[in-house]
This record gives structure tokens, sequence and C-alpha cells, in this order.
């Protein structure tokens, strides 16, 4: 949630901390964006008064092009030419039902997940891959079968080029400065977040919130820092996961404060370690940019 802006030598230099970088566009869509902080606010804004509420993430991506490329475009015609942006959407087809059609895949990495971390005590798989395995075996299924998922992300280089990823279960989206990619992180994440954690939302964020953290102080990350913020999807709405996390130091053992979101009234504040309140500016409304990046 940090817009920063650089110095003439190149160094980043932090300038501000509560700036929500997450947009819900509708309660089946949300985006998550990256670099250029003033074509950042001008694409949601677009985003937000096209995106119709009863589109899917599926429909969404197989039209993105046509939604997405006039308004990367315009910014780059009439007012940055230079601008780069890194948009992740995530979100929900509540039409269909979660399918693996890759399972033999995916079967291969739980295993090898369980090979790179065999002293742990227990692997708590979510419901719609206990159910594969179900399935695989002619087993009746345990749990509701989930709405379909999907994330992938867009990346606008300039002059003209917008390069479209995926990401299925068992892979991830990974965007940031000084190498942060996919392919530069330790696949235990992926375990870690796919088994380490559970089926509830709050174990899953601060799992997420305490690695997102890691790996930005691991990279010095200067772009990502201050409170996290975490908006969820699931078959029914979509939400901001609220409360207090706190992580686990490794160096004296003791637990040390990350982040505190709260909401008032409609309007979300972030908490510091002392229970200073801060209302957050999400990205859409935030105006001042003047070369600031996210």
């Amino acid at each position: 949630m940090r817009l920063t802006k650089r110095t003439s030598n190149g160094d980043v230099e932090a300038v501000k901390d509560k700036v929500i970088k997450v947009v819900p566009f509708t309660s089946s869509i949300t985006g998550a964006f990256a670099g250029d902080a003033g074509m950042a606010s001008f694409v949601a804004r677009k985003l937000k008064a096209v995106i119709r509420p009863n589109l899917d993430i599926r429909g969404f991506q197989n039209n993105i092009c046509g939604i997405l490329s006039p308004f990367i475009d315009d910014y780059w015609k009439t007012i940055n030419s230079a601008a780069k942006l890194i948009i992740i959407f995530g979100g929900l087809n509540r039409n269909a039902r979660k399918t693996f059609p890759n399972f033999a895949e995916i079967d291969a990495k739980i295993k090898n997940y369980a090979l790179l971390h065999k002293n742990s005590p227990s692997m708590q798989l979510k419901p719609a891959i206990f159910n594969e395995f179900l399935r695989a075996n002619n087993q009746p299924l345990r749990y509701p079968e989930p709405a379909d998922s999907h994330i992938f992300s867009v990346e606008a280089v300039p002059p003209t080029t917008l390069r479209i990823e995926n990401a299925d279960w068992g892979e991830y989206l990974a965007h940031g400065p000084n190498g942060i990619r996919k392919e530069s992180l330790d696949p235990i994440i992926l375990g870690k977040l796919e088994f380490s954690g559970g089926i509830e939302v709050g174990v899953d964020n601060s799992m997420i919130t305490a690695i997102l953290k890691s790996v930005a102080e691991q990279k010095g990350a200067q772009t990502v820092g201050g409170p996290f913020f975490t908006v969820v999807i699931d078959e029914y709405t979509l939400g901001v996961v609220l409360g207090r996390i706190d992580r686990m130091s490794l160096l004296n053992m003791r637990s040390e404060f990350v982040s505190e979101i709260t909401e008032i009234r409609g309007l979300y504040y972030s908490k510091d370690e002392s229970g200073n309140s801060e209302k957050l500016i999400s990205i859409v409304d935030y105006k001042s940019f003047g070369g600031l990046e996210i």
C-alpha cells in the first residue's frame, strides 16, 4: 500500500503509505495494480465505469484486450507515453464449478511439496483439491464444489504491448521491483499457501501477509510496505479482511506486528503498533501522483 518516487540517482524513497492498490470492480472481479500510479488510477477509474456487474472473470479475460487497450492507448497518447503498468486480476465465474483438468500435474506438485516439507506435522488440502482426490478414486465428494476461480495478469509495456499471463492451480503470479517475479520466488511458498494454512480465510490471509512481508524484506522492495489490504471473493460475496496480523520472528522467537486494518462506517483505516489510525485512500480516488510508482 505504498506509493514511491525515484531520486535523481535512481534510488527509491517511500512517500505515501496509505494508498489501497486493490480495486474491487464487481462482486466477481477485482484487480491489484503496480507500476505508474497515475496510469493505475486512470485505468482503474475507466474499468470501474465499463465492467458490468454480471461479467464473470472468464468472460472478462476473454475480452480483456478489447476492454483495456483503448484506455492504455489513450493514456500513452495523451498523458505519458513511457508509463508502465501491471494489473493482476482475480475473481470467480459463479456459473461454473471449479475443475482441474491437469490434476495429474497437481498431484505431482502435492507429492513434491510433501517431500520438501516432510517434517511438517500435517497438510490441509483445500476442499476443492480434496474433492478431486476423491473423484480420481471414484469416491463420493465430501465438500460442496466451489465456483470456478481464476487469476491472470496484464502488463502494459510502451509503446504498444500488452502481455497477458495466466495462473492455474499450483501456480501464482508475482510482479515487483528488484527482480520479484514468480520464477524468482522459492517454490515452497506455494506449499505454504496451499497446505500450511487451512480452510479459514483469516488463517490464509495471515500467512499471505507474512510471506509478502518477508519477500519484500529479502528483495529490498521499497514499493512494498505499510499495512496490507486483502480482498476476498467467495461463492456469495466480496469483502475486505479486517483485523491485526502478527508474525513470529525467527531471530528472537517473538511476535512482531505486521499490519492491522479496521473499518468505520464504510471507510478503511490502518492502525500502527501503538494503535494510531490513519484513513486509507483508494488508488481510484488518490489524485496527486507526480510520477509516483506503486
